[in-house]
């Protein structure tokens, strides 16, 4: 809880719903969202897709996209695929690299397991 308001107050961490901004802002993107089971047990991906489509469509310049949500192996495939295509469609040659590193966090202590 401290390292978080200190780093707010230093400008080192934002927190928005204006997803544009929030694509702007860093040069490294964090997809961290739920991925609860499909009807048949598989992961539901349409989170992280939605996330991916939508730092394809706002990203400019260079980004490191980082999936931490728990997803299964090819999953960062998808995603490259996915913010390709937005960059595609807006004639954009901006670079990025995708990266995966799940993390098992319980709710309310990312601080906490992150420190340890």
């Amino acid at each position: 809880a401290d390292i978080v308001a200190r780093n707010r107050a230093a400008g080192r961490l934002k927190f928005s719903t204006d997803v544009a901004a929030s694509v702007a802002h860093g040069e490294i993107q964090f997809i961290a969202v739920g991925t609860p089971p499909d009807e048949d047990g598989s992961a539901d991906l349409r989170h992280v897709v939605a996330a991916a489509r939508n730092i394809g469509k706002y990203m400019s310049g260079f980004k490191v996209v980082v999936d931490k949500s728990t997803v299964p192996v090819g999953t960062a495939d998808k995603v490259r695929a996915t913010i390709q295509s937005e960059l595609d469609a807006r004639a954009d040659a901006a670079r990025f690299s995708v990266v995966s590193n799940p993390e098992f966090l319980k709710e309310g202590a990312a601080v906490e397991d992150f420190m340890r």
